[in-house]
Formats: structure tokens, sequence, C-alpha cells
């Protein structure tokens, strides 16, 4: 699962780098990587937060672990598809 977001959130950041390499023009790369970045980061932490407070909701004992884990694997996922374009908005900033 890290493996397929990472690899998904390195092609959105190479997107974006021909972006930027063919129109000369930072604020694709600003808009597209920061923009998929943050809000794979925020989606990452909703799940995070709703997997931590599944283990005293849930009514049936059998679902618990289930729905846990489903939810910390979709916000493992989507950390991983932020952090590489998150990294490069960083870089771009400080190059900048």
């Amino acid at each position: 699962m890290i493996k397929k977001g990472f690899m998904i959130g390195i092609i959105i950041l190479l997107v974006s780098l021909a972006a930027f390499y063919f129109t000369g023009n930072g604020s694709y790369l600003y808009f597209i990587s920061g923009g998929v970045g943050w809000v794979s980061f925020l989606f990452s932490a909703d799940y995070f937060v709703h997997s931590i407070t599944l283990k005293d909701k849930n009514k049936f004992s059998f679902e618990k672990k289930d729905r846990n884990m489903k939810s910390w694997k979709k916000s493992k996922r989507l950390l991983s598809v932020a952090v590489p374009n998150l990294v490069a908005v960083a870089i771009y900033f400080i190059v900048s």
C-alpha cells in the first residue's frame, strides 16, 4: 500500500515538474504539488484520527480491528502520496 501511494505521489510530482519545465512558471509546481500534498496530508490526518477513535465506538467486537486497520492503511497510503509533493514544494520555496 505504501509503495503504491508513493508511486502515485511521484507521478503527480513528475506531472507538476513537467508543467513547471515547459512553462517556466513555478506556480504550477506550487499549486499542483502543494495542493495535492496538503489535501493528501489532511485526509491522512483525518483517517488517522478516525482509526484512533474507532477503538471505543464500535458495537460489535469483530468490526473493530478490521475497520481500524482499513483506516490506518488509508492513512499511511495518503501520507505516502503527500510526502514527495510536500518535499518538492519545500525545496521550491528554499531555492526561490
